[in-house]
């Protein structure tokens, strides 16, 4: 490839020389534009600018287009634009000099090129264009420049707005004047201004534009200038709620701007005041007490801010009356103001009107007052049953009131009430003297004015027969006058008279003390008792009066059991009395009985048995375990009140039943030697748990002394321990009865077995036990590793820590070895079972081996440096024996001869230790460029010689196999992937970009670092669901960067809630952000297979950078006519290099030549501009571009 695009340079290199011998033809080279002004070049902001070199001539062969930006003396030095129309009509472009992503260029002919500015912007103001033609032919070919074109920005203004006032609407005092201001953003020219009057409709047609009391002036600001329009307004009454706006342009365009209301300001009229939407004027009559407020209103603008009431109590009173009083009545005065504020004014001024009207207050009877015998009376009034009252009523009211009686008996009109011989229950209650009129207030309904007075008749009478109640007054009646109690139970009766008032005194015969109530605790025998009912009257204003009345009580009494007995029978004619607790042997027959005082006679129960008169509990059997009995004594007491209570008494007695202890299982052991061993007899404890112990050993010879402790105990367990062990354990028991004492015990036997560790490993080869052995490569040998151990042991073998073999419950371990270079280490073997582990054994194997590369190991053989910085090249071997210093000897070679190097030579300097060497080329220059060789020997077997290649610092190769990963996508996300390149000596980047297939706007740009990992992965994120998307990638370094390469798909529909997926697919999306992916497994999802779509797979010649270049020269990624080319419009690229700026830098002109090739010829080259990745569907190499205007080269 390097070859191919070399020689492509060297014919444009003699179309460049063969210039100077060329006789040039008169004739006329232009530039011109599609807009307005002379030259065609004025054009308004966001427009754009197609500019057209043309010639008469047919003879062109390359056009050159030049910017000089504004405000710079010269054009710069490298062309813009390199295109010509090849022998077949075709459209081509120097891949060197892209065309800018803000240009489109196209060949109209041989002889007329265009190319279009896209949405000139301000910063173009003044920018100069102009072509360079080459014609002639390419023997003898001539440069010409076309004249220069200026470009010049016509800006139109973008808004204009009412600039004051600022409030809306504006306020405005009825016949005075307001001042309008309207200002436009910057523009070129000076924008004309009209001022309007907005009608109230919708349509602006109808809108009277205003004639006079306007202005118009402006101020420059940079190159553009600023609008301002005035206007003066004399405002009058009808001019309320008018919309003022203006409208303004400076070319074809109007803007208008919002409209300002205007807010006409004027004085109150008089106040109109209303109370519950009645006026107030001349008169108001309310009802006293009555709550209302009197609202006043005033046409004005603004509203009055305040309104004065002034009245019969004072000035400035509230226009809120809350319970008015007759006080309030007479006439009032209401005075109101408003405060007018202009908009941009000073002080405010004030505008004030007044209005009168008076108030009638209308009330009602006062509460009424009742006399009797000349004396007022309220509340109750006491009459003795039988006598006679008369009463008397009056009030105060306005208009007079009616007056009525309302009692018990009936009702009169009359305003006395006259009553004879009152009865009790006829004559009691409430007693109403009711006063009423009729008020009428200006609003409101009418009211009925009502009072009344009420007092309560209390007819007086002396206590009727008393009743008994049980418990308290309100409880049951005790009928017959006899009740039925339990003794002792706490049963009180109450004795009730009716009486008025209630009597003050009850006197029982019993006790003679005043208490309603009579305890009935202490009765123990029957009895009668008797109560008397005393009470005291008095009339209202006369003398009090006693009277007595009284009642007898018959009471019966019954007891329940008391005085509980316990007997303990241990044979026919033994017993004796027990309280609490007994003790007594296990299994032994026994019985028990109680007895208790009652009446009526008690039966008896005892735990678990039937109740039955005698009171007897039989064990013919005995017990087994300790139990509580309890015998319970009850009889049955039938009631007046209580029903029938059940009356009981009971006793508990502790029965202890006394046994031996048990032992349990004792389990066999096993224990390491020299351990401690501790047994406990284990035994479930009897009655009582106090025991004694005595162990003894069998099946040995040994000695041994009995040890009579819980815990068997051996210090040091030796191998003469293995023995079988027994423990017995004994009690004496002691029953109530002391005649029946024993003793009763239990053994348990246990087996010992003793245990030991890891111990005696060895470690052999070929039977020979060494530390450090040296074999012949490719020789057999046999490597054996065994111990002793009870039980067996995990045993492993290990070279330099890494495992070979291992295996559980053995004693020996075997591994055959044919000896290879890379068998050289440390081996070691171990052992060791849950008892204890056996000393490691190690051997230190060495492999004669000659000198070679270390495997598995990718060692590198390419370095890369810049001229002038160090370069080291870097070797490390497997050899043995270590070969020394001297036998690594490093050479530098041209063609096919290479000489040796020391570190005599200052150029270069060389680091050997052990298996490591190293060589530095120090201050590298350009023939330091060449290959290296290192050859070491170690008198083993042949020499190894490698060769190195000292390159200079260039960017990173193209990354290759770039696609998205079918299974990855999803309706959200996708992972991309690639194979890094080799980044020649620098550290590269990887610029990845991402949008929707057809919006340009949606792109995306990121860095992703290079991980130094064989593939790559990024994963995509919150991309839009059944969406086709293009993502490119380029890698980058700090010497250039390589072609773009791209690759489309399309996000499935959106996924619901809950997926059904597959558990592995975790692992390529977490793959895919760490930077690898382990396994790739198909996501389970049904979804619409979309067919891809493809682009057009190009290529291009490398391109060679400069040190100061500014610009990327990648053919088609800026260039809008190619199809390819439009996904990467607005994508930010690396530097690339411009042809011309080899010439600057001196170079002799090796690439100073337009380059140029077909898509086929392209298509031929490793490295391209656009890689179709997706290696199932064809690649389509030698499409054709539908654009005839411009051609990807």
């Amino acid at each position: 490839m390097m070859r191919k695009c070399f020689l492509v340079r060297c014919v444009f290199m003699s179309w460049m020389v063969l210039s100077f011998h060329s006789n040039p033809v008169i004739t006329t080279f232009t530039i011109s534009g599609n807009s307005t002004g002379p030259d065609g070049a004025s054009v308004s902001q966001g427009d754009n600018l197609k500019m057209t070199c043309s010639s008469s001539r047919n003879d062109i062969l390359v056009v050159d287009w030049y910017n000089k930006p504004r405000g710079n003396g010269y054009y710069r030095m490298s062309p813009t634009v390199v295109m010509k129309v090849d022998t077949g009509g075709k459209c081509l472009f120097n891949p060197n000099y892209p065309v800018p992503t803000n240009m489109n260029c196209g060949c109209v002919s041989i002889s007329q090129y265009t190319c279009t500015l896209i949405s000139v912007e301000t910063d173009m103001k003044g920018d100069m264009w102009r072509c360079r033609f080459t014609y002639g032919t390419q023997a003898s070919s001539v440069f010409a420049n076309t004249n220069e074109l200026t470009i010049d920005l016509t800006v139109g203004i973008t808004s204009t707005v009412i600039s004051s006032p600022i409030v809306n609407p504006v306020s405005v005092i009825v016949n005075t004047e307001g001042i309008f201001q309207c200002q436009t953003s910057p523009g070129n020219p000076v924008a004309s201004v009209v001022w309007y009057t907005d009608n109230k409709t919708s349509v602006t047609a109808d809108d009277t534009q205003i004639t006079s009391g306007t202005s118009t002036t402006s101020t420059p600001v940079g190159d553009l200038f600023v609008t301002r329009g005035t206007l003066t307004l004399q405002v009058q009454r009808d001019d309320q709620d008018l919309g003022v706006y203006c409208r303004a342009r400076n070319m074809e365009q109007w803007f208008t701007s919002g409209t300002k209301k205007i807010n006409v300001l004027y004085g109150p009229h008089p106040p109109v005041c209303k109370a519950n939407n009645v006026n107030v004027s001349p008169s108001l009559s309310v009802i006293i007490g009555s709550m209302f407020s009197i609202s006043c209103t005033a046409d004005s603008n603004p509203l009055p801010n305040i309104y004065l009431l002034s009245g019969p109590e004072g000035n400035n009173i509230a226009l809120s009356f809350t319970g008015i009083a007759m006080t309030q009545a007479g006439s009032y005065t209401v005075e109101t103001k408003n405060s007018m504020s202009a908009t941009g004014s000073g002080s405010p001024v004030t505008g004030r009107n007044s209005t009168s009207f008076s108030i009638d207050v209308l009330y009602t009877p006062s509460m009424p007052t009742i006399h009797v015998n000349g004396s007022a009376v309220k509340g109750t009034v006491n009459i003795i049953e039988g006598n006679s009252e008369v009463f008397n009523c009056s009030t105060d009211s306005n208009p007079a009131s009616n007056y009525s009686w309302i009692y018990p008996r009936g009702s009169t009109t009359n305003r006395v009430l006259q009553l004879t011989n009152v009865q009790p229950d006829i004559d009691d209650g409430d007693y109403m003297c009711k006063v009423q009129n009729k008020l009428v207030p200006s609003f409101g309904s009418f009211r009925n004015g009502v009072n009344i007075t009420t007092i309560t008749i209390n007819v007086l009478y002396p206590p009727r027969l008393p009743t008994f109640k049980y418990g308290t007054s309100g409880g049951p009646d005790i009928s017959d006058n006899t009740i039925a109690i339990v003794g002792g139970l706490g049963a009180t009766v109450a004795c009730v008279a009716h009486s008025k008032p209630a009597p003050s005194i009850y006197l029982w015969s019993v006790t003679q003390i005043n208490s309603q109530l009579l305890s009935l605790s202490s009765f123990n025998d029957n009895t009668t008792v008797q109560c008397t009912a005393f009470n005291t009257m008095t009339e209202t204003y006369g003398s009090p009066e006693t009277r007595t009345n009284v009642s007898s009580l018959r009471i019966v009494v019954w007891q329940t059991p008391q005085d509980i007995t316990l007997r303990y029978h241990y044979d026919k004619s033994g017993y004796m009395t027990v309280k609490d607790s007994i003790k007594v042997l296990a299994g032994d027959a026994f019985w028990l009985s109680c007895s208790v005082v009652s009446s009526p006679p008690s039966i008896y129960t005892w735990t678990s048995q039937t109740a039955s008169p005698s009171g007897i509990y039989n064990i013919t059997g005995g017990l087994s375990t300790s139990q509580q009995a309890t015998c319970l004594a009850e009889n049955f007491m039938q009631t007046t009140f209580n029903g029938t209570v059940h009356g009981t008494q009971s006793a508990d007695v502790h029965v202890d039943v006394l046994y031996g202890p048990k032992t349990k299982i004792l389990q066999d052991l096993s224990l390491v030697r020299g351990g401690m061993l501790v047994v406990p007899c284990l035994y479930t404890p009897g009655n009582p748990p106090a025991v004694s112990f005595e162990w003894t050993r069998s099946d040995t010879s040994a000695s041994w002394v009995k040890q009579n402790t819980q815990n068997l105990t051996i210090e040091y367990v030796q191998r003469s321990d293995d023995a079988s062990y027994t423990c017995k354990v004994s009690i004496v028991l002691q029953p109530t009865l002391t005649t029946a004492t024993t003793v009763k015990y239990d053994t348990a036997t246990f087996h010992l077995d003793v245990l030991y560790g890891a111990e005696h490993l060895i470690l052999q080869l070929n039977n020979e036990s060494h530390s450090s052995v040296v074999i012949e490569e490719h020789s057999t040998n046999h490597m054996r590793c065994s111990l002793e151990s009870d039980p067996g042991s995990y045993m492993a073998l290990t070279k330099d820590g890494t495992q070979l073999i291992a295996r559980n419950e053995t004693h020996q371990l075997t591994y055959d070895l044919r000896a290879e270079c890379s068998d050289k280490g440390v081996y070691t073997c171990s052992g060791y079972n849950r008892h204890g582990a056996a000393n490691n054994a190690s051997m230190h194997l060495y492999v004669k081996c000659s000198a070679r590369r270390p495997p598995e190991v990718d060692v590198q053989l390419i370095y890369n440096a810049r001229q002038h910085e160090n370069a080291t090249l870097v070797y490390q071997i497997v050899a043995y024996p270590e070969p020394k210093p001297a036998q690594f000897v490093w050479k530098r070679c041209m063609n096919s001869s290479c000489a040796p190097l020391t570190n005599d030579m200052k150029k270069f300097k060389i680091d050997t230790e052990r298996l490591s060497s190293n060589l530095t080329v120090l201050d590298v220059q350009i023939e330091d460029y060449r290959i290296y060789q290192l050859s070491v020997s170690n008198g083993v077997g042949d020499s190894l010689v490698e060769r190195f290649h000292l390159r200079p610092t260039e960017k990173p190769d193209l990354p290759t196999d770039v696609h998205i990963i079918q299974d990855t996508i999803t309706d959200r996300t996708a992972v991309l992937t690639w194979i890094p390149g080799i980044d020649n000596g620098s550290p590269q980047d990887f610029h990845v970009s991402y949008r929707k297939l057809v919006d340009e706007t949606s792109l995306l740009r990121l860095i992703v670092k290079h991980d130094y990992t064989k593939e790559m992965y990024y994963k995509i994120v919150n991309l839009e669901p059944g969406t086709k998307y293009l993502v490119s990638l380029f890698a980058a370094n700090e010497e250039g960067s390589t072609a773009w390469v791209n690759d489309t798909f399309q996000t499935l529909e959106r996924i619901s809630d809950n997926p059904v997926s597959n558990p592995n697919t975790g692992s390529i999306v977490g793959g895919a952000i760490g930077g690898t992916v382990g396994a790739i497994v198909a996501i389970v999802v049904i979804v619409v297979i979309l067919r891809r779509q493809y682009f057009l797979k190009c290529y291009i010649c490398p391109n060679k950078k400069s040190a100061d270049s500014d610009e990327q020269t990648v053919i088609g990624r800026d260039n809008p006519g190619s199809n390819t080319a439009e996904a990467h419009d607005d994508v930010s690229m690396a530097t690339g290099t411009l042809v011309y700026d080899v010439l600057r830098n001196g170079d002799k002109g090796s690439d100073n030549s337009h380059v140029y090739m077909t898509l086929n010829e392209s298509s031929q080259e490793p490295q391209g501009n656009y890689e179709n990745v997706k290696k199932e569907d064809p690649v389509y190499n030698h499409a054709e571009q539908t654009n005839p205007v411009q051609t990807g080269l």
